[in-house]
């Protein structure tokens, strides 16, 4: 298809315009001073210093003064307001004006790391996550037996999980002993400290890991970095940070009179392994064709709409792979825009969030099912929130005691209050006791008032919940 030559860009003005208008925030610092020598339109809208500003700081101001215990492989950043954000840095050595310097890319990962911590809390979750995340992984007991793998690690080890799962890893992979795997992997388990390392001693590849000491042993992430260490050159190392990202990164050229829908003029290696297209299919095509019956083609122009203003896009869609496997994409599209204010091309980032989605409409059906059984029954059903305190009464309540759960304050001052003031000191230390000793379940029989004054006499049991350390989150029981 002809191009206009208007459209048309150097590599090095197109490389510029995308580090300008990247979604993340991004900044290069003079390697020997530590002060910033360019920043992107993304690091100043989200941290609030202009331009002019940032060249008068250095990288060090960017960290907060106290500790608030955010995990080794984050950073946290303070913005010009004083708010604290969690961020994940990528960073890449570069020449930069004939100037020793480094390339650092910040992703806001604020919010994983709070869901990070609420997987931790639903201890019954967190392997059925564990084994849908990108990254490798795999955990080791205190006699170094492999306890747990994911799927991503089998598919890097070329491995069965009934292969692995029970075995010394010494004995599986014999060529760790003695390299930086087995000397990382005891140094963590001995000072209980987080571990970080990339190495390939061991195997024909290259290996970003993470080592986190844990109760039972040690838990391991670890992704294949092998392609990133083959690049060289600036503008190589540049699309290289793009290529090998876990999201897929597309560029298309900007809609014209003659050209209404945008083309692809670039894909990561990403896009090539999520879509299984290879880059000749996607390249000259519209994103469009990535789309099918259940896309929402509302959402979808509502984006068109917001990128023919100037603005970015975001959008949550429905893409489909070459084989015609559906997948949910969160999707965001921002125009790069020249000095004259000329939109020339979009920078397209799509984060697949099929896993997300399909967790939380497992974990809607889940409480729902859980909602419907606890309708079903005559019994007086509650849930408790340990943490908090909140507690849950299904419709049997009403029934049985004459307390309708709808008109109760949401903490647990009914479930003590109504029981018998010469059992309730005994029944409440009983349950606390329960809770703090490590016991997985709890009864007693107490007398309890019902909403008319009565007494009844009940049969209290309840199984206690608790999470990866032995702290209690949760109680649910009926009586």
């Amino acid at each position: 298809m002809r191009r206009r030559k208007s459209r048309r860009v150097s590599i090095t003005s197109f490389y510029k315009e995308f580090f300008k208008s990247h979604p993340d925030p991004m900044w290069i610092i003079d390697d020997e001073t530590q002060r910033f020598l360019d920043v992107n339109d993304a690091a100043v809208s989200d941290y609030g210093y202009s331009e002019a500003e940032f060249a008068r700081m250095a990288a060090s101001e960017l960290l907060p003064a106290i500790d608030v215990g955010v995990p080794g492989e984050y950073t946290r950043h303070v913005t010009k307001s004083g708010a604290v954000v969690i961020v994940e840095t990528r960073s890449h050595a570069i020449d930069y004006q004939d100037r020793k310097a480094t390339l650092v890319t910040a992703r806001n990962v604020s919010e994983l790391v709070a869901a990070r911590k609420e997987a931790e809390r639903q201890s019954q979750r967190l392997y059925r996550k564990l084994d849908r995340i990108s990254d490798g992984f795999y955990t080791l007991d205190r006699d170094w037996r492999i306890t747990f793998v994911n799927r991503r690690a089998c598919e890097l080890a070329e491995r069965t999980p009934e292969s692995l799962v029970g075995k010394v890893i010494w004995d599986v992979y014999p060529t760790m002993r003695g390299d930086p795997f087995e000397t990382e992997f005891r140094k963590a388990l001995q000072s209980q400290t987080m571990a970080e390392f990339t190495d390939s001693s061991a195997f024909r590849r290259w290996f970003d890991v993470k080592v986190y000491p844990t109760d039972e042993g040690l838990a391991i992430f670890f992704q294949d970095v092998s392609a990133q260490r083959r690049q060289e050159s600036q503008i190589q190392l540049l699309e290289t940070a793009v290529s090998h990202l876990n999201d897929i990164v597309f560029i298309t050229r900007a809609p014209s009179p003659y050209e209404p829908d945008p083309r692809i003029v670039y894909v990561n290696d990403a896009f090539v392994r999520q879509t299984g297209y290879s880059r000749e299919e996607a390249i000259g095509r519209s994103p469009r064709f990535l789309q099918g019956p259940e896309t929402d083609e509302a959402e979808n122009d509502c984006k068109i709409d917001a990128l023919n203003a100037g603005a970015p896009g975001r959008a949550e869609l429905v893409n489909y792979t070459k084989s015609g496997e559906p997948y949910w994409v969160e999707m965001e599209i921002v125009p790069i825009v020249t000095g004259s204010g000329e939109t020339t091309h979009f920078v397209g980032v799509q984060r697949n969030v099929t896993e997300r989605k399909r967790a939380a409409e497992e974990l809607a059906q889940s409480e729902e099912r859980f909602r419907i059984v606890t309708q079903a029954t005559t019994d007086v059903v509650w849930d408790w929130n340990v943490t908090t305190d909140q507690v849950w009464w299904n419709d049997g309540l009403k029934s049985a005691f004459g307390y309708d759960p709808a008109t109760l304050p949401p903490d647990s001052t009914l479930a003590t209050d109504a029981i018998h003031p010469d059992d309730r000191e005994r029944v409440s230390a009983g349950l606390w006791a329960a809770v703090e000793s490590g016991e997985t379940t709890w009864s007693d029989e107490y007398r309890f008032i019902r909403a008319d004054g009565s007494v009844a006499q009940v049969i209290d049991r309840g199984f206690i919940i608790r999470d990866r350390a032995g702290k209690a989150v949760r109680a649910v029981g009926r009586c």
